[in-house]
């Protein structure tokens, strides 16, 4: 399996390149900066399952990958996750973001999430 980058130093051939791989099946795996997102705001269509590593900057960002529907809901910022039987979202952090987390959670869930020690997955709607 092959995967593409979307990075915000890519010309322009080469983000067409890398959402015509994505979006026909050639490339499984989709990497995207967040920077490349605030400059362009530009996201693959029909993608169903996120991994971030790390908060995102800027909350809203969040929203606007997540806040999908079975229709794959599209925004004004090009599409968001498309719900189906397999999606998930992930989100690996540390207790070095808790203010981005609180922005996200509200702070006391913040807190309780990261005083805890077991590997809990937490849900949340956003």
């Amino acid at each position: 399996d092959s995967y593409c980058t979307l990075t915000e130093e890519d010309s322009v051939t080469k983000r067409k390149e890398s959402l015509r791989l994505f979006a026909s099946g050639q490339a499984k795996i989709c990497l995207i900066t967040e920077r490349f997102y605030y400059f362009y705001r530009k996201l693959p269509k029909n993608f169903s399952k996120i991994i971030f590593y790390g908060i995102p900057t800027f909350e809203q960002f969040f929203g606007d990958f997540c806040g999908g529907s079975e229709e794959g809901r599209s925004n004004d910022f090009g599409g968001s996750i498309t719900v189906k039987e397999d999606s998930f979202v992930h989100v690996y952090f540390t207790s070095r973001e808790l203010e981005l987390l609180a922005g996200l959670t509200g702070k006391e869930m913040a807190l309780n999430m990261i005083k805890n020690k077991n590997k809990d997955h937490w849900y949340f709607n956003v």
